[in-house]
């Protein structure tokens, strides 16, 4: 049987395929990202070999295919073995593509901000955007001890800068599976992914779902054990005072004046 031919923007048609009787068909869907891939046909009971990427998604980077659109259900990868049984669509995952400009080995975003500030990537300890890392009590050294150069923990200033909805746009989304927020910048389009994190208390960590914790370097001036953050969720975002003895995630900046 020929195969199909499917042209993907994102969304599931809204009306189905006329689906064969006598073969499944795997079907790759854009998520998003723009093009067309073939569907593959699988007779029930025999397995087929998961496609390459095809879709493009500017300033996106092609992580995985998984079974559902937000990346909640089972993760595939090209060349995976898979056995279907019954029609089904596979979905692209994506991440935002790194900055192209790196400092000390990491990646950073130029969101243009009045300040000059340049924002990792992601946060310490992690690989990918979607990744929390490590979370850490407060100390405003911390960035400097693990990545160097002139990378150092954000001030109040820098992320109610970044917190300015004249500055940046914030929006919820699930990314590769992850939700959090992604923060684009208004004055040059780039952007950067800040993932829900949880904290750390009493070596457990709590909330990973529900909110993202950040700690910038600036302590309480009447009260030192507590410290400004970065904190999120569904409905807030803001700088908020927090005791120093939980544990949060760290986004790194630095600034070309600093040079």
């Amino acid at each position: 049987m020929a195969a199909v031919l499917l042209s993907c923007t994102g969304d599931v048609p809204a009306s189905e395929p006329d689906f064969p009787f006598d073969v499944y068909l795997v079907m790759y869907n854009a998520n998003n990202g723009v093009g067309s891939m073939e569907a593959d046909d699988v007779k029930p009971g025999q397995s087929t070999v998961v496609a390459e990427n095809q879709f493009v998604r500017e300033g996106y980077d092609f992580v995985a295919w998984n079974t559902k659109a937000d990346g909640s259900g089972d993760a595939y990868y090209p060349g995976d073995k898979l056995t279907p049984n019954n029609h089904m669509y596979l979905y692209a995952q994506w991440t935002l593509s790194p900055a192209s400009s790196m400092h000390e080995g990491h990646f950073y975003v130029d969101l243009g901000l009045p300040s000059g500030t340049l924002w990792a990537a992601n946060n310490i300890g992690a690989e990918h955007p979607e990744q929390v890392g490590n979370l850490y009590t407060f100390d405003a050294t911390i960035a400097a001890q693990e990545w160097g150069g002139k990378w150092r923990l954000p001030s109040k200033e820098e992320v109610d800068e970044l917190l300015d909805d004249k500055l940046c746009q914030w929006t919820i989304m699930i990314q590769s599976g992850v939700k959090g927020y992604v923060v684009t910048s208004k004055q040059n389009g780039n952007a950067l992914f800040l993932p829900h994190t949880g904290y750390l208390q009493n070596s457990q960590v709590i909330n990973t779902d529900f909110c993202g914790l950040y700690w910038t370097q600036t302590s309480y001036v009447s009260d030192t054990s507590r410290a400004f953050c970065l904190r999120f969720n569904d409905d807030v975002k803001e700088s908020y005072l927090n005791y120093v003895t939980y544990g949060f995630a760290i986004r790194p900046v630095w600034t070309l004046k600093e040079m």
